[in-house]
């Protein structure tokens, strides 16, 4: 069973056992393939599960949850650097609370380019949000 089956069918997880498959880098297998395997999937799975969880904070009707669900998106490079993350943001630079939108509109700003030391986006991220931002104006 594939990472996306699990995805796709969170029964899964209720059983007692599954037989998981791992695509490996090598054709070599040993412990330390394993365990390195392993890490990667956890790793990739928590940064996931943990930018959900800041993106459904985000999209509450709650102010104080949808600041705290801002603060974690923009605390973690691997979160703010994604689509949803932008697109959340993006959602929310009309926002009534005024310190909210000013948080979120500073952030979006370091989007675009602009000689600030510290936040390079990736090039796929910094077109993303220039085509969404162009699209509201």
């Amino acid at each position: 069973m594939s990472l996306n089956n699990i995805r796709s069918n969170a029964k899964v997880l209720k059983r007692n056992f599954a037989t998981l498959r791992l695509s490996a880098n090598t054709n070599q297998f040993d412990a330390h393939t394993l365990k390195n395997e392993v890490r990667s999937l956890c790793k990739k799975y928590r940064v996931e599960t943990g930018q959900l969880y800041f993106a459904e904070l985000l999209a509450s009707h709650n102010t104080e949850d949808k600041f705290r669900g801002f603060l974690g998106l923009r605390s973690h490079r691997e979160y703010l650097f994604s689509k949803l993350s932008c697109f959340m943001l993006i959602q929310h630079m009309f926002h009534q609370d005024e310190d909210l939108r000013a948080a979120v509109t500073d952030t979006i700003s370091r989007f675009l380019p602009h000689p600030e030391v510290g936040l390079i986006p990736p090039k796929e991220i910094r077109e993303y949000v220039e085509s969404e931002l162009f699209g509201i104006w």
